[in-house]
């Protein structure tokens, strides 16, 4: 989203956009009562009524140090990670918030060593043999690149995400709106 934003607002310099960092069943709410225009949310948090498309997909992998647990392993279940120490993401990220939603579920209390605000922050530490951490597939192959880092796929449905652009009606959007929609659309996967 961010280069896809940045190509948008080097195109139209006379539009500015303000961005607010939320859990995606605050976006619908705030997209629900015309608090916001537009939204970027996991998929299975909006509700039927508000429009959407896909943007990208979000798979979430466990990573860990080249010699650390689970480096020799292909899949996990989330649960299996849950006696490792972890490197997360500061709690009041907006993805930070939804692992810790599905640990709660599963009952897991994770123990974070550090908490961090960049996934290369996170796997520096993580190469580090600091701890685990749950990051996108994507920052984590850009880090595997650069670092000592084996990834394993997580089984866990929840970690795969649907992330889309919603709105509670694309046609009835303000006309800077709908033109960073159509480019939106333009750059989604």
């Amino acid at each position: 989203l961010p280069k896809a934003l940045a190509g948008f607002l080097h195109e139209h310099r006379d539009v500015a956009v303000d961005i607010e960092e939320r859990e995606s069943t605050d976006i619908a709410a705030a997209i629900t009562a015309g608090a916001a225009d537009l939204g970027f949310a996991a998929e299975h948090a909006l509700p039927e009524h508000i429009e959407r498309f896909v943007f990208s997909e979000d798979r979430l992998t466990l990573v860990t140090a080249r010699r650390g647990p689970f480096a020799g392993r292909r899949q996990i279940d989330f649960q299996e990670a849950g006696a490792c120490d972890f490197v997360g993401l500061t709690s009041a990220t907006a993805l930070q918030m939804h692992i810790s939603k599905h640990a709660a579920r599963l009952g897991m209390r994770p123990h974070f060593r550090a908490r961090l605000r960049d996934f290369d922050a996170i796997c520096q530490m993580v190469a580090a043999d600091v701890g685990v951490a749950l990051v996108p597939e994507s920052a984590a192959r850009r880090c595997a690149k650069l670092m000592p880092l084996a990834m394993v796929r997580l089984r866990d449905a929840w970690a795969n995400r649907r992330l889309v652009i919603c709105a509670r009606s694309f046609k009835a959007l303000p006309r800077p709106a709908k033109m960073l929609v159509e480019h939106l659309r333009a750059a989604a996967v």
